[in-house]
């Protein structure tokens, strides 16, 4: 999400989490308001969703976090190879796995 609106494209996302977790914060992170937690999504809050992302207020909207959103993936490239040199470890895992009742089904 965060990367399309590097590019000053609207969009939005559900992130899949119940309350909210990593696509709720990349939203949050450069100020961007559509995208929701799992348990407040409806038709009619995606209809509407989608036709303010596609109105000319949409693509105002996104012009005004573009510079954020590059800011947030800035360092995104360093990070990543970084994090690609962390040693596998079985300790690493415990803290993704969601919490019962985390998820929804």
């Amino acid at each position: 999400m965060v990367s399309t609106l590097r590019n000053g494209v609207p969009t939005f996302a559900v992130d899949p989490v119940s309350g909210g977790d990593k696509v709720t914060r990349q939203a949050d992170k450069p100020g961007w308001t559509e995208a929701f937690k799992p348990e407040l999504v409806s038709d009619e809050n995606l209809s509407t969703t989608v036709t303010r992302c596609l109105s000319e207020a949409g693509g105002a909207k996104s012009a005004l976090v573009k510079e954020p959103a590059i800011l947030f993936l800035k360092d995104f490239g360093v990070e990543f190879t970084v994090a690609l040199q962390v040693s596998p470890g079985p300790k690493l895992r415990v803290a993704l796995i969601p919490k019962v009742g985390k998820v929804l089904e």
